[in-house]
């Protein structure tokens, strides 16, 4: 299921490139990689958040055996 999801996720945001380098064929670079940065950061917040949820978790695992 959840890797259903990822995969959904990653063909939305390669076609929302594919329309984007269509769009800016004719404009400056710049905006097309102003607006790749910042597919890439949508895509990448929720993956470090669950990084951070299970860094926290065992953290908190290592924690409470100790004690």
């Amino acid at each position: 299921m959840k890797n259903d999801k990822m995969s959904k996720r990653k063909k939305a945001i390669t076609d929302y490139f594919m329309q984007s380098k269509k769009l800016n064929k004719g404009e400056d670079s710049m905006k097309t990689c102003q607006i790749m940065l910042f597919g890439v950061g949508i895509a990448a917040y929720p993956f470090f958040f669950l990084i951070s949820v299970v860094i926290c978790v065992n953290e908190r695992r290592k924690f409470s055996v100790l004690s």
